[in-house]
């Protein structure tokens, strides 16, 4: 008897030496390199693709369409859907909203991002490396973090709408 669940072995790969926890549910589609670890009573969603370097904690969830590279989620973290986290360490139960990026990579190098326990990130947030969330903090959807927000604020870094009345007409 295994002591994890793979919902369907025939399009799910798993790497050489990846070890998986106890409990954990692999979804179809997934792939996990090796030398990945995953700890007790994950969900590793459908279309999910962990990459090298990754270290998933108990109980986390890594959802449809999540990317993950070089990144580390502690307990309880979840990252439901839409999302690319790499060379990441993201403390234990963090919430990571959907669409939310790390751009770790400037063209030359590729940077870290840190994210405090019981963070939040809000919906479609871009985590420009290097930069640090704290602890209990947060992100407002729609944000571009660029520098690092401290433990238990709110950073907000998106511009104001702007309308143009009639701007539509004649371009139809």
């Amino acid at each position: 008897m295994s002591l994890y669940i793979i919902i369907d072995p025939m399009t799910t790969y798993i790497g050489d030496d990846v070890a998986i926890g106890e409990g954990t549910v692999i979804h179809p589609n997934t792939v996990i390199a090796a030398g990945t670890r995953i700890g007790r009573g994950c969900v590793i969603g459908p279309m999910a693709h962990v990459r090298e370097g990754c270290r998933i904690g108990d109980n986390c969830v890594v959802g449809t369409f999540v990317q993950l590279k070089n990144t580390c989620l502690g307990n309880g973290t979840v990252v439901t859907h839409h999302a690319y986290l790499g060379d990441c360490d993201v403390g234990e139960n963090v919430n990571v909203g959907c669409m939310v990026v790390t751009a770790n990579y400037d063209g030359k190098a590729k940077h870290k991002t840190v994210i405090g326990d019981g963070a939040f990130l809000g919906c479609h947030t871009t985590l420009v490396a290097p930069v640090t969330v704290g602890a209990g903090a947060w992100t407002a959807a729609g944000s571009v973090i660029t520098e690092d927000v401290p433990d238990g604020a709110l950073g907000i870094a998106r511009s104001r709408q702007t309308l143009k009345d009639g701007w539509a007409e004649g371009r139809r």
